[in-house]
């Protein structure tokens, strides 16, 4: 698969010990063993139909729903605005990779 760019995530409001930016990108990278370092207590593998269904840290689940949204796979959640602040209005813009 080709590097997909899924968002660029800025919002001084979505790490509460610092004011981050992300770009975040997603490619397949076959059968990898990812383990945490320092910025993360642990890893866990979770088929993406049960992504809705755990919390996250900061906005990490918007991230993954906005993943799932840009590869037109279903979702029963319509918004995630509320995962790390609720008065956060939310647009995203999918570009379509089909011909």
């Amino acid at each position: 698969d080709k590097l997909h760019l899924v968002g660029v995530y800025s919002d001084p409001r979505r790490d509460n010990r610092r004011h981050t930016v992300s770009a975040v990108f997603a490619v397949h990278v076959g059968d990898i063993h990812p383990s945490a370092a320092d910025d993360a207590k642990g890893v866990a593998k979770i088929p993406l139909s049960e992504v809705e269904q755990h919390s996250y840290f900061a906005d990490h689940k918007t991230i993954l729903m906005d993943y799932k949204r840009s590869r037109n796979l279903p979702t029963t959640t319509k918004s995630t605005g509320g995962d790390f602040a609720n008065d956060i209005a939310r647009s995203t813009c999918f570009v379509s990779t089909t011909q």
